[in-house]
């Protein structure tokens, strides 16, 4: 009989352990998010597969998953080790979790990482995202964009400002492959600050701290996949499931680790 505390029974607690982690992986594109990813691009010279657009990409696709499943652990490995729990009315480090989405979500999130900009060990982004070629199913079997509200050439458009501070590992291995999600901690030594957003901009402290926001946000408005006639045409009305592709993540997370 194994007793509570032997090393037996501790290496089958770790063991069960690892394996609800991995179980946990495979559950972030199930249910509400089985018809959902994430497509990555960026400004010229800045490369989306590694140095502070890793963790980058990792922060804001975990903080949008965990806030969907209302569940921190929907976040990527090493997300409460590179991210303190430290949010404030100004910058935001953990999403709502009280009100998890329950509709089910089809379609691709568009992320465009606008610049990366470093001082010393500090690196600042921001991220365009667009999201009205995101849509749930209505009661007649149609899909309708969520990106209904706002002015009419915004709609759908959201522009935030991610702070990091560290240095990247070398030799890097490039964050690039068929997975959804990435299997092990791609946050490395870096550590997040927060987010800057929207919501945010009535607060004080916002003008200092994104002193550009006005034009990053009309730069993300100028830079959309699609031009304002094509993304009105998406979001009124609703449209069949093939209006709402889901393309496969990119550039998406390695296989293997290792690689």
């Amino acid at each position: 009989m194994m007793r509570a505390g032997s090393p037996v029974t501790i290496c089958l607690l770790i063991c069960l352990l690892s394996a609800c982690t991995q179980e946990r992986g495979i559950e972030r594109w199930e249910g509400t998010n089985a018809g959902l990813r994430y497509l990555w691009t960026a400004g010229p010279g800045i490369d989306i597969t590694t140095g502070p657009a890793v963790p980058i990409r990792a922060f804001m696709e975990s903080f949008e998953l965990s806030q969907d499943a209302g569940d921190m652990s929907y976040a990527y490995p090493g997300f409460e080790q590179a991210v303190p729990d430290s949010s404030s009315d100004l910058w935001q480090t953990r999403p709502a979790l009280d009100v998890p989405s329950k509709t089910p979500a089809v379609g691709n999130v568009n992320n465009l990482i606008l610049s990366l900009d470093r001082v010393n060990d500090v690196v600042s982004a921001v991220v365009c995202r667009y999201t009205y070629r995101v849509a749930t199913e209505t009661e007649n079997g149609f899909y309708r964009s969520v990106a209904r509200v706002g002015a009419m050439d915004e709609r759908g458009i959201d522009v935030s400002k991610v702070e990091l501070s560290g240095r990247s590992s070398q030799p890097e291995l490039a964050q690039a492959g068929p997975r959804p999600d990435p299997i092990g901690n791609v946050f490395g030594e870096w550590r997040v600050r927060g987010m800057l957003a929207y919501f945010s901009k009535n607060e004080p402290g916002f003008d200092q701290a994104w002193p550009t926001y006005e034009a990053d946000r009309q730069a993300c408005v100028d830079k959309a996949p699609d031009p304002l006639p094509v993304r009105n045409a998406i979001i009124d009305g609703t449209h069949p499931r093939s209006e709402f592709p889901t393309a496969p993540a990119s550039p998406g997370w390695p296989e293997n680790p290792s690689e």
